[in-house]
C-alpha cells in the first residue's frame, strides 16, 4: 500500500523495567467444601486498617483491624479474628477476599476464594480489575468498603436466565475444579448467606448444548457482532475501491488546533490537564505532515504528550475530510489497546465532531480466535473427555469472551493467565492463524472476517508495527495517511516480520492435524470414513497409496521432532547458530536435515493427491485438507528458507530451545 503522508514519531528517552511476581494467587475450595461462615478480608492500605466482614447464615457484622503492612498475613488476620471470640478454631470458614497477590501466609488447607479471579472470570474485557473500577462498573456504586454487593452481583449474573448463563450453569456443573466447585456451591448457597439482591429471583434453565447445531446457533447470537450491519471483507467486497479520495483535500489550521488545546473546559475528564506550550507545537508539526504530502520525522521528548498531540490533529483532519482514512502504527500490541481502549474514547469526547468518527481496532490474524474451532473444542473437552477440567474452564470463558467488543486473544486478564498454565496449547486449538477453514466454516462472518469489515469501513485504524508491513494483505484501498508511533523501534519490527522461523508447536501442529486429529477426527481419519462411505471400488488405487504414503511421511516427522525436543530438555534456553550445532550434534542436524526433506516430498505428494480427489468431496474435508496443504507448503518454504545458511540474505541462524516442548530455528535478514 502507498501512503502519501508517513509522519513518524521518535521519543526521545525509553525506559525498561523488570517484575517478578510471585504467583501465589489462591483459590482453594474442593467439592467437599461446606462452609457455614464467609470472611471478608477488604485490605485498606491508605488507611492502615483491614476491614473484615463475618457473613454467616444467620447475621453478618463488620469490625476493622489495625494493618501497615503491604502485604497482609491471612494467618495473623485469623489469629486475631479468634482472640477476639468472632470466630471458633473448629468453625468451618471460607476466606473471601480480593486479589490475593495483597495477601500471603494463608493456614495449609483453608479454604480461600480471590474475588477478582472471579470477577475476571465472569466479566473479561474490562479496561482493568482494580476494586475502585469494579464497584463503578459491575456495583454501580463508589462505595468500597464491603466486598458483598460485589458477591450479591455475581450472584445475579450467574443466575440469570439467558443462554450463555444457562449454559455456565450446566458446564460448571461438569468441570471437576476449584473453580467450578465454587461457583456451583455459591450459586446454590448465596440466597442462605443473604446475598441475593432480590427475594423473588430465579435461576435460569440449566442448558446443555445437545449438538454442534444449537451450540452454533447460541454463539452466533452471543457474538458481538451479531447485531451490527458489517460491510463487505477484502476477500468478497465486489466494488472496487476508489485509490484517490473524490474530494478535494480541506487542510486543518493551526489556530484552530491551538484552541483546542487551550480550551480547559474540554478537558474536564481528564484530571490535571494544563495547556503545554511544547504539546502545542509538537501537534503544529503533526498538522504539517497531514496537510502535506511526504514523510515528516518528529521527536519530541518524555512528557510532551505525544498521544494526544498526534490525535488531536487526525481526529479533527478526519472531521473537515470525512473520504480521508489515517492509520496509527504503535510499537506494541499493549499500546495499541491503550491508545484504542484508553486514549481515543477519550480524545473523542473533546468535540462532538471526533464522536462521530469510526475508529477500529486491527490486529494480526493470529490473534483471534476461531469460532468454529471454539465448537470443536467443547466437543473434545466436554464429549469425547479428552480436555482437563482446565481445559473445560478455558472453554466457557472464551465462550464468554466472545460476547465482549473487540475481542482477541490478547483479552485474557492477567490473573487468568497467571492461573492456567495451559493457555498456551489451548490457544495453538482455536486461533484463527492455525485453524480457519474459510471452505468449511459455517459462522459468517466469523471473529477475523469481522473486525476487518469493520476496520475497512473506518476512518481510523490503530495497528502495530508488525502488522505494517502486511497492511496490503487485510486492508482495501485507500490508506494513504500513516502515524508511526516510536518509530526508533520500526527497524526491529521489520526484521521480526522479514525473519523466517520453524518452531516445534508449528511442526507438531501439522503432524497431529494428519495423524491423530487435535479438536476433531484427524484428516487420516476423515479420509478412511468417505473412502469407506462411497466404496473403495470407485476411488483411484493412486489415491489410497498416497494417502498411506502421506501418512508414513507425516510419522517420519513426527518422529524427528520427538528427537528435537529430546534433546532441548538438555539445552533448556541456550541458543546456538546452527552451523556450530552442525558439526557437535549430528542427531539434531540428522533430525532437522529429516524434518526439512520430508515437508518437501510432503508438499509434492499432497499436491499430486489433492488433484486426483474427487470434485464434489465434503465441504468440510475439502476445507480441512486445502487448509492443511497450504500450512505444510508454508512450514516447508520456512524450514528450507532457514537452512540456507550461505544465501548472503541472511544475517544469522539461531536454534533456541524455549523449553521442554518448544525450539526454534530462526533466519533474519542481513
Amino acid at each position: 500500500m502507498k501512503f502519501k503522508k508517513v509522519i513518524v514519531i521518535k521519543g526521545t528517552f525509553s525506559m525498561t523495567w523488570n517484575s517478578s511476581i510471585d504467583n501465589n494467587s489462591y483459590l482453594h475450595f474442593t467439592d467437599k467444601s461446606k462452609p457455614d461462615t464467609l470472611i471478608l478480608f477488604l485490605p485498606c492500605t491508605d488507611r492502615g486498617i483491614c476491614i473484615v466482614e463475618i457473613v454467616s447464615r444467620a447475621a453478618s457484622q463488620r469490625l476493622t483491624i489495625p494493618s501497615s503492612k503491604s502485604s497482609l498475613s491471612i494467618n495473623d488476620l485469623l489469629n486475631q479474628l479468634y482472640s477476639l471470640a468472632k470466630v471458633e478454631p473448629n468453625q468451618e470458614i471460607a476466606l473471601v477476599l480480593y486479589d490475593s497477590f495483597l495477601f500471603s501466609d494463608a493456614p495449609a488447607g483453608t479454604t480461600i476464594i480471590d474475588l477478582k479471579l472471579i470477577v475476571e472470570y465472569l466479566f473479561p474485557g474490562l479496561a482493568d480489575y482494580e476494586l475502585d473500577t469494579i464497584f463503578n462498573t459491575i456495583c454501580q456504586s463508589n462505595d468500597s468498603s464491603s466486598l458483598q454487593p460485589l458477591l450479591r452481583k455475581l450472584y445475579q449474573q450467574l443466575i440469570t436466565d439467558d443462554d450463555l448463563n444457562n449454559i455456565t450453569r450446566a458446564c460448571l456443573a461438569r468441570i471437576s475444579h476449584d473453580l467450578a466447585f465454587f461457583l456451583v456451591w455459591f450459586i446454590e448457597n448465596a440466597r442462605r448467606f443473604q446475598l441475593n439482591i432480590h427475594p423473588d429471583e430465579k435461576t435460569g434453565r440449566d442448558l446443555f448444548p445437545e449438538d454442534s447445531v444449537q451450540l452454533q446457533t447460541v454463539m452466533q447470537q452471543i457474538f458481538w457482532v451479531s447485531d451490527l450491519q458489517l460491510p463487505k471483507t477484502k476477500e468478497n467486497a465486489t466494488e472496487p475501491e476508489c485509490e484517490e479520495s473524490p474530494h478535494p483535500i480541506q487542510d486543518i489550521k493551526s489556530e484552530v488546533i491551538q484552541k483546542i488545546f487551550e480550551d480547559t473546559s474540554r478537558f474536564s475528564s481528564i484530571p490535571g490537564y494544563l495547556p503545554r506550550q511544547t504539546q502545542i507545537d509538537y501537534a503544529w508539526q503533526v498538522m504539517e505532515g497531514l496537510n502535506n504530502e511526504g514523510v515528516s520525522l518528529i521527536e519530541a521528548g518524555t512528557g510532551t504528550g505525544k498521544t494526544m498531540g498526534y490525535a488531536i490533529p487526525c481526529m479533527y483532519f478526519l472531521a473537515v475530510n470525512p473520504t480521508e482514512k489515517i492509520l496509527i502504527a504503535t510499537t506494541t500490541k499493549n499500546l495499541q489497546s491503550q491508545v484504542f481502549f484508553k486514549d481515543l474514547p477519550e480524545i473523542s469526547k473533546l468535540d462532538p465532531q471526533f464522536e462521530a468518527i469510526p475508529i477500529a481496532l486491527l490486529k494480526g490474524k493470529a490473534n483471534y480466535f476461531c469460532l468454529h474451532a471454539l465448537i470443536h473444542e467443547f466437543y473434545r473437552d466436554f464429549i469425547a473427555k479428552r480436555g482437563t477440567a482446565e481445559d473445560q474452564l478455558l472453554w466457557l470463558f472464551f465462550l464468554r469472551l466472545i460476547t465482549v467488543p473487540w475481542c482477541d486473544l490478547e483479552s485474557i486478564p492477567v490473573g487468568i493467565s497467571l492461573r492456567f498454565d495451559n493457555i498456551p496449547d489451548f490457544i495453538s486449538r482455536i486461533n484463527s492463524a492455525d485453524h480457519c477453514y474459510p471452505d468449511s466454516c459455517s459462522f459468517s462472518p466469523c471473529m477475523y472476517e469481522a473486525v476487518l469489515a469493520i476496520a475497512n469501513k473506518s476512518q481510523l485504524i490503530v495497528t502495530n508495527h508488525h502488522l505494517l508491513f502486511y497492511i496490503d494483505n487485510y486492508l482495501n484501498a485507500p490508506w494513504q495517511n500513516l502515524i508511526v508511533d516510536e518509530s526508533e523501534q520500526l527497524p526491529s519490527a521489520a526484521l521480526a516480520c522479514f525473519s523466517s522461523q520453524v518452531d516445534s508447536i508449528k511442526i507438531k501442529d501439522i503432524c497431529e492435524r494428519y495423524l491423530n486429529g487435535k479438536n476433531t477426527i484427524s484428516l487420516r481419519q476423515a479420509f478412511g470414513r468417505y473412502l469407506a462411505k462411497i466404496g473403495g471400488s470407485i476411488v483411484d488405487p493412486e489415491i489410497i497409496s498416497n494417502l498411506d504414503a502421506i501418512g508414513r511421511i507425516t510419522t517420519s516427522i513426527s518422529e524427528n521432532l520427538q528427537v528435537l525436543t529430546d534433546h532441548s530438555e538438555e539445552k533448556e534456553g541456550s541458543e546456538i547458530y546452527l552451523n556450530q550445532l552442525f558439526g557437535n550434534e549430528l542427531a539434531v542436524n540428522e533430525s532437522i536435515q529429516g524434518i526439512n526433506t520430508s515437508l518437501f516430498e510432503l508438499v509434492a505428494l499432497i499436491s499430486s493427491t489433492i488433484h486426483k480427489l474427487p470434485s464434489k468431496l465434503p465441504k468440510y474435508l475439502s476445507g480441512q485438507i486445502n487448509t492443511w496443504a497450504r500450512d505444510v507448503e508454508a512450514l516447508s518454504l520456512n524450514l528450507g528458507a532457514c537452512l540456507q545458511q550461505n544465501n548472503s540474505r541472511y544475517h544469522c541462524v539461531t536454534f533456541s530451545w524455549l523449553g521442554k516442548q518448544k525450539w526454534r530455528i530462526e533466519c533474519k535478514p542481513l
